[in-house]
């Protein structure tokens, strides 16, 4: 009678809601032509609550515009307040913002996101379920059907957190 019980705690099940949400919920609708910005100050004392915060940054979707500088098309900024809520040595500033159009907006989404990578990885992607695709929609035997499954969503549920889901235009 040995026994071993894991149980996830509330914020381990918030994290699992946000990555779910993260993978699977792409924005719709037209953007507002709005940037999202926050700047942040971390003492030099607290380089690892500094590299923390980048790294919520980047899994909530912004991008470094600049040092300290990140931006996202999204208005996901109670996230990134309550994530950091705990931690006062932080300090926030965050602002909407507009550009000067369209060029700087693609201008300013390519210094904070690698999309040439992001665009590769994705056409390796394609190029490795494409030729499935015939398969997929015949139908494949239930074993088949969810390993394939499976394998696809492993395999496309790291491009969320690299793709800032930036909008059409």
């Amino acid at each position: 009678g040995r026994e071993t019980v894991y149980v996830l705690t509330d914020t381990a099940w918030r994290l699992l809601d946000e990555g779910r949400s993260r993978i699977f919920d792409r924005a719709t609708g037209p953007w507002d032509g709005q940037w999202h910005t926050v700047i942040y100050q971390v003492p030099e004392t607290e380089r690892a609550l500094r590299e923390q915060l980048r790294k919520q940054l980047a899994w909530l979707g912004f991008g470094p515009l600049a040092p300290s500088v990140w931006i996202s098309a999204h208005d996901r900024t109670a996230e990134v307040r309550s994530h950091l809520a705990e931690h006062t040595a932080v300090r926030l500033d965050i602002l909407r913002s507009r550009s000067e159009g369209p060029a700087a907006d693609r201008d300013m989404a390519s210094r904070a996101w690698d999309l040439a990578e992001l665009d590769r990885d994705y056409a390796v992607l394609l190029d490795e379920y494409r030729p499935r695709i015939p398969d997929f929609r015949r139908g494949l035997p239930g074993r088949e059907a969810l390993v394939a499954r499976m394998q696809l969503v492993h395999d496309y549920r790291r491009f969320p957190f690299r793709d800032p889901d930036l909008p059409p235009e």
